[in-house]
């Protein structure tokens, strides 16, 4: 444990990491989780930090998709069941937010939320077509989607429970769109250069509208404002971002299989802090640590009881 500790201490001041984040354009905020990550290595830290950026950074390399397995540049395999239960757990929660979102676009808005239920129905339509788009690959792959754990169910049924505007807004366009949308882009650059033209139709199918983005700038006016008292701010970020880790964590088995655990850990680590981190850019005020201490804790009441693989 000392060791690990020392590693850590010495790649927080080690320039060499900061210029491969630098190099690959990785926030700078994520250090402390990267060097926490280092810290369990065995290796040298900067092999260990280029073993974890070439899952979404490749360079030349191509890898390869067949109907029972797709390898990533970086020389790691997927069998096909695993590929199409992570493609199952996203197909599932764009099917639960379009559901959810036409729910509160059927409600009746007082004074001061009227434009609400425009946007979400219209939300609503744009969820409905990423499904489509994620069957479209399930389908290629000639493999049924698996069900979702019981994490990922957890997240969705707290969101749809939420009854303020405010919270719902924060909820789906800061607190799951920073965090899932996060662990999203990783894996969609790790994937495009193994089948570059498929990922660029699948990217198109996901471009944000108006809609979209109307309600991302009021969930950000919400935070600035301080229009959800702070201590339900961190109630509500606590209560879903715990939820988002469990079910990160409920795929542990399958990163195990492959030799991964430790890379699922570290983006789990970095998907929380990421909305974190972005509310206090727009006047939040969190203890970042400390929050993702709590929420790490938090997210073991929420542990999937199987994780069939």
């Amino acid at each position: 444990m000392i060791e690990k500790r020392a590693m850590k201490t010495e790649c927080m001041s080690d320039p060499v990491v900061e210029e491969i984040l630098e190099k690959y354009n990785i926030p700078k905020w994520t250090k402390p989780y990267i060097c926490e990550y280092i810290g369990g290595w065995e290796r040298n830290p900067v092999t260990a930090i280029k073993h974890a950026v070439s899952f979404i950074e490749t360079g030349r390399k191509k890898g390869e998709v067949t109907k029972s397995h797709v390898k990533l540049p970086n020389g790691v395999t997927f069998e096909t069941p695993s590929i199409t239960r992570l493609l199952g757990a996203f197909l599932y929660g764009e099917e639960r937010l379009s559901q959810i979102y036409r729910e509160w676009s059927a409600e009746t808005a007082g004074y001061g939320h009227a434009q609400y239920p425009y946007h979400f129905g219209k939300l609503a339509e744009m969820d409905e077509g990423h499904a489509r788009a994620i069957k479209n690959i399930i389908d290629g792959f000639g493999k049924r989607e698996e069900n979702p754990s019981e994490a990922m169910m957890g997240v969705f049924d707290y969101i749809g429970n939420l009854r303020e505007w405010e919270e719902r807004a924060v909820a789906t366009n800061i607190l799951l769109k920073h965090s899932y949308a996060f662990i999203g882009q990783m894996l969609y650059r790790a994937f495009y250069r193994t089948s570059s033209e498929f990922m660029r139709s699948l990217g198109k199918a996901f471009d944000d509208d108006e809609d979209s983005e109307w309600l991302v700038e009021e969930a950000r006016r919400i935070v600035a404002e301080g229009r959800i008292p702070r201590d339900r701010l961190r109630e509500l970020s606590e209560e879903v971002l715990s939820r988002v880790m469990a079910s990160v964590n409920a795929e542990g088995a399958a990163a195990e299989s492959h030799g991964i655990e430790k890379e699922i850990e570290l983006l789990g680590k970095i998907s929380i802090a990421h909305p974190l981190h972005n509310m206090n850019g727009m006047g939040a005020s969190f203890d970042v640590d400390s929050e993702i201490k709590r929420i790490c804790e938090s997210s073991e009441r929420f542990k999937a009881i199987s994780t069939k693989i």
